[in-house]
Protein backbone atom coordinates (compact mmCIF):
# COMPACT_ATOMS: atom_id res chain seq x y z
CA UNK A 1 0.00 0.00 0.00
CA UNK A 2 2.99 2.32 0.51
CA UNK A 3 3.68 2.36 -3.24
CA UNK A 4 0.07 3.23 -3.96
CA UNK A 5 0.13 6.10 -1.46
CA UNK A 6 3.31 7.50 -3.05
CA UNK A 7 1.75 7.35 -6.52
CA UNK A 8 -1.46 9.01 -5.38
CA UNK A 9 0.46 11.76 -3.60
CA UNK A 10 2.59 12.40 -6.69
CA UNK A 11 -0.38 12.54 -9.03
CA UNK A 12 -2.50 14.69 -6.75
CA UNK A 13 0.27 17.23 -6.19
CA UNK A 14 1.41 17.41 -9.83
CA UNK A 15 -1.48 18.05 -12.23
CA UNK A 16 -0.67 17.33 -15.85
CA UNK A 17 2.06 14.75 -15.19
CA UNK A 18 4.10 14.17 -18.37
CA UNK A 19 3.34 15.19 -21.93
CA UNK A 20 1.87 12.83 -24.49
CA UNK A 21 3.14 12.09 -27.96
CA UNK A 22 0.43 13.44 -30.23
CA UNK A 23 0.66 11.59 -33.56
CA UNK A 24 -1.89 8.77 -33.74
CA UNK A 25 -2.09 7.87 -37.42
CA UNK A 26 0.18 6.12 -39.90
CA UNK A 27 2.82 3.54 -39.05
CA UNK A 28 3.31 2.26 -35.53
CA UNK A 29 1.46 0.07 -33.07
CA UNK A 30 -1.77 0.56 -31.18
CA UNK A 31 -2.19 -1.35 -27.91
CA UNK A 32 -5.76 -2.17 -26.88
CA UNK A 33 -6.09 -3.07 -23.22
CA UNK A 34 -8.94 -3.85 -20.89
CA UNK A 35 -11.85 -6.15 -20.27
CA UNK A 36 -14.55 -8.01 -22.21
CA UNK A 37 -15.92 -4.83 -23.78
CA UNK A 38 -12.52 -4.06 -25.31
CA UNK A 39 -12.24 -7.72 -26.34
CA UNK A 40 -15.64 -7.55 -28.08
CA UNK A 41 -17.07 -10.72 -26.54
CA UNK A 42 -20.10 -12.37 -28.10
CA UNK A 43 -19.54 -11.05 -31.63
CA UNK A 44 -18.04 -12.28 -34.91
CA UNK A 45 -14.99 -14.50 -34.30
CA UNK A 46 -11.55 -13.51 -35.54
CA UNK A 47 -10.64 -15.22 -38.84
CA UNK A 48 -7.53 -16.91 -37.41
CA UNK A 49 -7.76 -16.66 -33.61
CA UNK A 50 -4.88 -17.65 -31.40
CA UNK A 51 -5.39 -19.71 -28.26
CA UNK A 52 -5.15 -16.46 -26.29
CA UNK A 53 -7.81 -14.83 -28.48
CA UNK A 54 -10.19 -17.69 -27.78
CA UNK A 55 -9.36 -17.72 -24.06
CA UNK A 56 -10.03 -13.98 -23.80
CA UNK A 57 -13.09 -13.81 -26.05
CA UNK A 58 -11.55 -11.41 -28.59
CA UNK A 59 -13.58 -10.86 -31.75
CA UNK A 60 -13.37 -9.20 -35.14
CA UNK A 61 -15.99 -6.56 -34.29
CA UNK A 62 -14.38 -5.09 -31.19
CA UNK A 63 -13.92 -1.33 -31.11
CA UNK A 64 -10.09 -1.66 -31.10
CA UNK A 65 -10.27 -3.50 -34.45
CA UNK A 66 -12.21 -0.56 -35.91
CA UNK A 67 -9.87 2.04 -34.41
CA UNK A 68 -6.82 0.21 -35.78
CA UNK A 69 -8.31 0.02 -39.28
CA UNK A 70 -9.18 3.71 -39.34
CA UNK A 71 -5.88 4.97 -37.91
CA UNK A 72 -3.64 2.68 -39.96
CA UNK A 73 -1.88 1.49 -36.82
CA UNK A 74 -0.92 -2.12 -36.23
CA UNK A 75 -3.15 -3.57 -33.51
CA UNK A 76 -1.66 -5.32 -30.50
CA UNK A 77 -4.57 -6.41 -28.34
CA UNK A 78 -4.22 -7.68 -24.80
CA UNK A 79 -7.85 -7.08 -23.80
CA UNK A 80 -9.33 -10.08 -22.05
CA UNK A 81 -12.71 -11.07 -20.68
CA UNK A 82 -12.79 -10.77 -16.90
CA UNK A 83 -9.80 -8.43 -16.70
CA UNK A 84 -9.61 -5.91 -13.90
CA UNK A 85 -7.60 -2.68 -13.78
CA UNK A 86 -4.93 -4.50 -11.78
CA UNK A 87 -4.45 -6.91 -14.66
CA UNK A 88 -2.98 -4.04 -16.64
CA UNK A 89 0.19 -4.37 -14.55
CA UNK A 90 -0.11 -7.88 -13.04
CA UNK A 91 -0.88 -11.23 -14.65
CA UNK A 92 -4.53 -12.21 -14.90
CA UNK A 93 -5.41 -15.48 -13.20
CA UNK A 94 -7.77 -17.45 -15.42
CA UNK A 95 -8.74 -21.04 -16.08
CA UNK A 96 -5.83 -22.33 -18.13
CA UNK A 97 -2.56 -20.44 -18.70
CA UNK A 98 -2.51 -17.14 -16.83
CA UNK A 99 -2.62 -14.02 -19.01
CA UNK A 100 0.54 -11.84 -18.81
CA UNK A 101 0.18 -8.30 -17.52
CA UNK A 102 -1.45 -6.39 -20.34
CA UNK A 103 1.12 -3.59 -20.25
CA UNK A 104 3.87 -6.18 -20.70
CA UNK A 105 2.20 -7.24 -23.94
CA UNK A 106 1.67 -3.63 -25.00
CA UNK A 107 5.37 -2.77 -24.58
CA UNK A 108 6.82 -6.13 -25.67
CA UNK A 109 8.07 -4.74 -29.00
CA UNK A 110 8.70 -1.17 -27.89
CA UNK A 111 6.51 1.76 -27.03
CA UNK A 112 3.12 1.85 -28.76
CA UNK A 113 1.95 4.98 -30.51
CA UNK A 114 -1.52 4.79 -28.97
CA UNK A 115 -3.09 2.97 -26.02
CA UNK A 116 -6.78 2.51 -25.33
CA UNK A 117 -8.16 1.07 -22.10
CA UNK A 118 -11.59 -0.08 -21.00
CA UNK A 119 -11.24 -1.29 -17.42
CA UNK A 120 -12.96 -0.85 -14.09
CA UNK A 121 -16.31 -2.59 -14.35
CA UNK A 122 -14.93 -5.91 -13.13
CA UNK A 123 -13.19 -4.16 -10.24
CA UNK A 124 -16.59 -2.74 -9.33
CA UNK A 125 -18.13 -6.24 -9.60
CA UNK A 126 -20.57 -4.68 -12.04
CA UNK A 127 -21.85 -7.95 -13.50
CA UNK A 128 -22.63 -9.30 -10.03
CA UNK A 129 -24.60 -6.21 -9.12
CA UNK A 130 -26.58 -6.36 -12.38
CA UNK A 131 -27.45 -9.99 -11.68
CA UNK A 132 -28.56 -9.00 -8.17
CA UNK A 133 -30.82 -6.33 -9.62
CA UNK A 134 -32.47 -8.87 -11.89
CA UNK A 135 -32.77 -11.68 -9.33
CA UNK A 136 -33.28 -10.10 -5.91
CA UNK A 137 -32.78 -6.44 -4.94
CA UNK A 138 -29.72 -4.27 -5.52
CA UNK A 139 -31.14 -0.91 -4.44
CA UNK A 140 -29.99 -1.13 -0.83
CA UNK A 141 -27.65 0.90 1.35
CA UNK A 142 -25.55 -2.21 1.90
CA UNK A 143 -25.04 -2.66 -1.84
CA UNK A 144 -24.12 1.01 -2.22
CA UNK A 145 -21.55 0.82 0.60
CA UNK A 146 -19.97 -2.28 -0.91
CA UNK A 147 -19.89 -0.71 -4.38
CA UNK A 148 -18.21 2.43 -3.04
CA UNK A 149 -15.55 0.30 -1.37
CA UNK A 150 -14.79 -1.41 -4.67
CA UNK A 151 -14.48 1.98 -6.38
CA UNK A 152 -11.95 3.17 -3.78
CA UNK A 153 -9.74 0.19 -4.61
CA UNK A 154 -10.22 0.80 -8.34
CA UNK A 155 -8.93 4.33 -7.92
CA UNK A 156 -5.63 3.06 -6.48
CA UNK A 157 -5.22 0.54 -9.30
CA UNK A 158 -5.74 3.20 -11.97
CA UNK A 159 -3.10 5.46 -10.40
CA UNK A 160 -0.66 2.56 -10.49
CA UNK A 161 -1.55 1.66 -14.09
CA UNK A 162 -1.15 5.20 -15.43
CA UNK A 163 2.08 5.72 -13.49
CA UNK A 164 3.37 2.42 -14.88
CA UNK A 165 2.72 3.67 -18.42
CA UNK A 166 4.65 6.84 -17.61
CA UNK A 167 7.61 4.88 -16.24
CA UNK A 168 7.68 2.40 -19.11
CA UNK A 169 7.65 5.33 -21.54
CA UNK A 170 10.60 7.07 -19.83
CA UNK A 171 8.59 10.22 -19.29
CA UNK A 172 7.22 10.54 -22.84
CA UNK A 173 4.07 8.38 -22.83
CA UNK A 174 1.86 7.94 -25.87
CA UNK A 175 -1.72 9.22 -25.85
CA UNK A 176 -3.88 7.01 -23.65
CA UNK A 177 -7.64 6.94 -24.13
CA UNK A 178 -9.65 5.31 -21.35
CA UNK A 179 -13.33 4.84 -22.00
CA UNK A 180 -16.17 5.11 -19.56
CA UNK A 181 -19.09 2.70 -19.33
CA UNK A 182 -22.61 3.00 -20.72
CA UNK A 183 -25.73 2.31 -18.67
CA UNK A 184 -27.18 -0.87 -20.25
CA UNK A 185 -30.66 -0.13 -18.89
CA UNK A 186 -33.18 2.71 -18.76
CA UNK A 187 -36.47 3.56 -17.06
CA UNK A 188 -38.34 1.78 -19.87
CA UNK A 189 -36.99 -1.55 -18.59
CA UNK A 190 -39.42 -1.34 -15.66
CA UNK A 191 -42.33 -1.76 -18.07
CA UNK A 192 -40.70 -4.51 -20.13
CA UNK A 193 -39.00 -6.55 -17.41
CA UNK A 194 -41.03 -7.11 -14.27
CA UNK A 195 -38.09 -8.54 -12.29
CA UNK A 196 -36.37 -5.15 -12.05
CA UNK A 197 -37.92 -2.17 -10.24
CA UNK A 198 -37.71 1.57 -10.94
CA UNK A 199 -35.65 1.96 -7.75
CA UNK A 200 -33.17 -0.61 -8.99
CA UNK A 201 -32.91 1.07 -12.38
CA UNK A 202 -32.18 4.36 -10.61
CA UNK A 203 -29.53 2.58 -8.54
CA UNK A 204 -27.89 1.15 -11.68
CA UNK A 205 -27.77 4.61 -13.25
CA UNK A 206 -26.27 6.15 -10.11
CA UNK A 207 -23.59 3.50 -9.74
CA UNK A 208 -22.72 3.71 -13.44
CA UNK A 209 -22.14 7.43 -12.93
CA UNK A 210 -20.03 6.73 -9.84
CA UNK A 211 -17.87 4.25 -11.75
CA UNK A 212 -17.33 6.72 -14.58
CA UNK A 213 -16.58 9.54 -12.17
CA UNK A 214 -13.94 7.44 -10.44
CA UNK A 215 -12.19 6.73 -13.73
CA UNK A 216 -12.39 10.37 -14.80
CA UNK A 217 -11.10 11.66 -11.45
CA UNK A 218 -7.89 9.65 -11.78
CA UNK A 219 -7.48 10.35 -15.49
CA UNK A 220 -7.45 14.11 -15.06
CA UNK A 221 -4.19 13.91 -13.07
CA UNK A 222 -2.28 12.68 -16.14
CA UNK A 223 -1.99 14.96 -19.14
CA UNK A 224 -1.44 12.04 -21.52
CA UNK A 225 -4.68 10.32 -20.46
CA UNK A 226 -8.03 11.24 -22.01
CA UNK A 227 -11.27 10.02 -20.44
CA UNK A 228 -13.93 9.37 -23.09
CA UNK A 229 -17.52 8.87 -21.91
CA UNK A 230 -19.68 6.27 -23.64
CA UNK A 231 -23.41 6.98 -23.80
CA UNK A 232 -25.97 4.50 -25.13
CA UNK A 233 -28.99 6.64 -24.21
CA UNK A 234 -31.90 5.67 -26.44
CA UNK A 235 -30.16 2.45 -27.41
CA UNK A 236 -30.19 0.58 -24.12
CA UNK A 237 -31.22 -3.02 -23.53
CA UNK A 238 -34.92 -2.16 -23.54
CA UNK A 239 -35.00 0.14 -26.56
CA UNK A 240 -36.23 -0.79 -30.03
CA UNK A 241 -32.73 -0.21 -31.48
CA UNK A 242 -30.48 -1.59 -28.77
CA UNK A 243 -26.69 -1.37 -28.87
CA UNK A 244 -26.59 -3.87 -26.00
CA UNK A 245 -26.73 -7.65 -26.29
CA UNK A 246 -29.96 -8.96 -24.78
CA UNK A 247 -30.57 -11.67 -22.22
CA UNK A 248 -30.84 -14.31 -24.96
CA UNK A 249 -27.67 -13.21 -26.77
CA UNK A 250 -24.21 -14.79 -26.33
CA UNK A 251 -22.95 -12.11 -23.92
CA UNK A 252 -25.83 -10.18 -22.28
CA UNK A 253 -25.25 -6.52 -21.38
CA UNK A 254 -22.17 -6.30 -23.63
CA UNK A 255 -22.18 -4.12 -26.77
CA UNK A 256 -23.57 -5.37 -30.06
CA UNK A 257 -21.54 -4.79 -33.23
CA UNK A 258 -23.33 -1.44 -33.55
CA UNK A 259 -22.42 -0.57 -29.97
CA UNK A 260 -18.78 -1.41 -30.58
CA UNK A 261 -18.80 0.86 -33.64
CA UNK A 262 -20.18 3.71 -31.52
CA UNK A 263 -17.40 3.26 -28.94
CA UNK A 264 -14.85 3.30 -31.77
CA UNK A 265 -16.31 6.58 -33.03
CA UNK A 266 -16.12 8.04 -29.52
CA UNK A 267 -12.44 7.07 -29.26
CA UNK A 268 -11.53 8.37 -32.71
CA UNK A 269 -13.21 11.73 -32.12
CA UNK A 270 -11.03 12.22 -29.05
CA UNK A 271 -7.64 11.38 -30.54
Amino acid sequence: MTLAIVIITLAASTPGIASAQTSTTGSGTYAALGDSIAAGVGLQPLPQPTASDVQCGRTAQSYPTIVAARTGLSLVTAACSGAKAGDLFTKQAVSGPNIPAQLNTAYASGQPQLITITAGANDAHWASFIRTCYTTNCATQTATTIANGYLAVLQVKLYIAFSSIQLRSHGTPPPVVITGYYNPTSASCAQLQTNVTPAELTWIAGETNALNQTIQNVSRHYSFVKFVPVDFTGHDLCSSSSWVQGLADPQPFHPTAAGQAVIADDVLRNL
